[in-house]
Formats: structure tokens, sequence, C-alpha cells
């Protein structure tokens, strides 16, 4: 009778501790219903001051962890980037912009205020490039690349960097404070010396 009763209190703790292990992890199917804008969700990503960001099909959603808000896009506040073939990018930059690439378009938002910057070529001259912008990048610092017909501008150092080859430009990033490194659509990469140029 004993030897029946430890029995049970054995199985009645493995089955305890099976089912604490299950309640670990908790999923809820988040969409439209929860104040979400649409149901497309394109991309999410985390602030640093650990809100998510949810981008859905041109708008931006921002979550605090119990509910949501969101901001509104409009096609008189977008930017066309001609070489930009993908689908949705979000970029966050040193001076609290995102900007949300989508489908050959780019859009920008004033994180402090969230909201979207109604003339993103403004933003764009304030950073020092006076050509027209056929591409935009954020490398893993946040400062920001803008590939123009002279070569891929960097914003920081105000200078323009050679673009190497003709191929589909995919990403940048830097390596310390001495080098940028550019990605291409066929696997190629390149390195060039931030002060110099060379490659």
């Amino acid at each position: 009778m004993a030897l029946r009763i430890l029995y049970f209190i054995l199985a009645l703790t493995i089955a305890s501790a099976v089912h604490a292990e299950g309640d670990r992890f908790r999923f809820e199917v988040i969409n439209a219903a929860n104040d979400l804008a649409d149901n497309s969700v394109q991309t999410v990503v985390c602030t640093k001051t650990g809100r998510m960001i949810i981008g859905t099909g041109g708008n931006l959603n921002f979550y605090d962890g119990a509910k949501f808000s969101h901001i509104d896009s409009n096609v008189d506040y977008q930017y066309e980037l001609s070489e930009y073939k993908g689908n949705s990018h979000l970029y966050f930059d040193r001076r609290h912009h995102i900007w949300m690439k989508r489908m050959g378009l780019v859009t920008c938002v004033d994180l402090l205020k969230e909201q979207f910057i109604q003339n993103v070529d403004s933003v764009i001259r304030e950073m020092g490039c006076n050509d027209r912008v056929t591409d935009i990048f954020t490398d893993s610092v946040g400062h920001v690349w803008m590939l123009t017909s002279k070569g891929l501008f960097g914003v920081e150092q105000s200078r323009y960097y050679d673009r190497l080859s003709q191929k589909n430009l995919q990403d940048v990033d830097v390596y310390g404070d001495k080098f940028l490194l550019t990605f291409y659509e066929d696997g190629e990469q390149y390195a060039q010396h931030l002060e110099t140029g060379k490659i």
C-alpha cells in the first residue's frame, strides 16, 4: 500500500513538472482584431527601448508589450528608389529615423514624434546628399549610406565611395571604423578603406 502511494505521489510530481514546463511559453495570435493596422505583417524589429515595431503593408505599428498604436503611410510621403527591387525592409539610423523600404519606394519616420516625414527628399538633403538617391541602407551602427549615380554616399564621412560593380547592391556594413563592406546579389563582397577608398 505504501508503495502505491509513493508511486502516486511520484506520478503527480512528474505530471506537475511537465505541465509547468508547458506553461513557460505562451503563444497568441495578434492581428487586426488586436488593433494591428492590418494582418499582412512584413517585418518585425525591436527598438533599444524594448518596443516592437511591426511593418504591415506600408503602415508602422508600435507595440509596447500591452497595446498597439500605429501610424498610416501616405503615398505623397514616398520617395522612389529605382534600384531597390526587394520587399519590405526596416532600417534604423542614429538620427532617430526609421527608413521603410518597400517595392522600389522608401518612407522615413521621425521616431521621436512617431510620424512619417512628408518630404523624404528634405531629410536626404539635410544629410548632405544633393544627388538623386536610387537606394538607401544603414549599417550595423546606424550610419546612413545612399546609392547614387556618383557612387555610394557615406553620410558620416560626407564622401562618395566607388560602386565596384554594376550588379545589384544588396547590403552595406562597416568593419570597425576602418572599412566599408559592400555585398552584391551574386555573393560578391568588397571592402574599401573608409579614409582612402582603396579596395
